[in-house]
Formats: structure tokens, sequence, C-alpha cells
């Protein structure tokens, strides 16, 4: 009747968010991030996560 097996959640799996960039930093030049960013300042450049790892990219905008 009930089964205790649990079922695979499916869909995007949630990355931490490990760096920060706070509102007042301003940044020039390329970025590279690993597991999750949060950007609320401001980055001149290219913004790119690691190749070959599940990033997650959080855009704050004021």
């Amino acid at each position: 009747m009930f089964s205790s097996s649990k079922k695979e959640q499916q869909g995007v799996k949630q990355a931490k968010l490990s760096t920060l960039i706070a509102d007042n930093v301003r940044n020039a030049g390329d970025l590279e991030f690993s597991e999750g960013l949060r950007m609320d300042g401001q980055v001149t450049g290219n913004v790119t996560g690691r190749p070959g790892e599940e990033t997650l990219l959080e855009r704050c905008s004021s």
C-alpha cells in the first residue's frame, strides 16, 4: 500500500550561492565562477560559469 522508497526528484538541481558581488563593488575584467554567484554589483566584462560544472547566476538589479 505505501512504499518506503523515496522517488527521485527531477528538475533543476539547486546550486549553492557561494560567491557574492556586493552592490558597491565594480569589477573590470572577465569573471569565472563555480557553484553559484549572486551579483548585486557591476561587472564590465564576461561572466561565465566554470566549464563542466553546474552553475547558477543570480543577477539583482536596483
